[in-house]
């Protein structure tokens, strides 16, 4: 397990390497997991309990991790090269409350850049935004038990990063943005969490671009 978990992430850098050969090319994607082989390269974080592995048979999702409360899981590579990136996630959301399903985008070595949530009143939400600190609602918002792909958007050397929401049934996606990153560090580490949330959510996809 170990070595196949060493191996995902060879193959997550060696993308990034060749995305930055070509910055200017079409977006590449870098890594994908649906779950269907296991847990893959993921692992524990402390503090969280490990999500439950599902059989879904859906189209959209074949397996899927049920995150039920207090639920973590992290995928940590080297550093990204530094140009766009955008982390997608295909969730949905049984119950709506502040970190319900949150998607932490990390450095390599584990410290914050930013933060956003599934969150409180049917809202995708900001984590850690200033004055406050606290997280705040942006103009999208959800259903429960509902297919989504969420996405962020991180932009190199800015210190901000955007979201969308793309409804998997109707097709409707929308965007909001600009938001405040905790650092200009470069990316290289993404946890899920359920920082003192409920949820529950069904997470059934990840998927890392560069370029995008």
């Amino acid at each position: 397990m170990v070595w196949k978990r060493r191996c995902a992430v060879v193959a997550l850098w060696l993308g990034a390497l060749l995305c930055a050969a070509g910055a200017d090319a079409a977006p590449v994607r870098i890594y994908s997991e649906d779950w269907s082989g296991g847990q893959g390269a993921w692992g524990g974080i402390g503090g969280f309990r490990w999500p439950r592995r599902m059989f879904v048979g859906h189209p959209l999702a074949q397996y899927a991790y049920y995150f039920g409360g207090s639920c973590g899981m992290g995928l940590r590579a080297n550093t990204i090269p530094s140009v766009r990136l955008r982390v997608v996630t295909r969730v949905m959301m049984q119950g709506s409350n502040r970190n319900g399903f949150s998607v932490n985008v990390r450095t390599s070595g584990g410290a914050m850049i930013y933060k956003y949530s599934m969150g409180a009143y049917n809202s995708v939400q900001a984590n850690d935004q200033p004055p406050t600190y606290r997280p705040i609602s942006s103009k999208i918002g959800y259903k429960l038990n509902t297919p989504y792909e969420l996405s962020s958007y991180w932009f190199p050397g800015t210190g901000r990063y955007a979201l969308s929401l793309k409804n998997l049934v109707t097709g409707e996606e929308k965007f909001d943005g600009y938001f405040h990153c905790g650092s200009n560090a470069v990316p290289g580490c993404i946890t899920f969490d359920q920082e003192a949330g409920q949820g529950p959510a069904v997470l059934g996809r990840v998927e890392v671009w560069l370029g995008q």
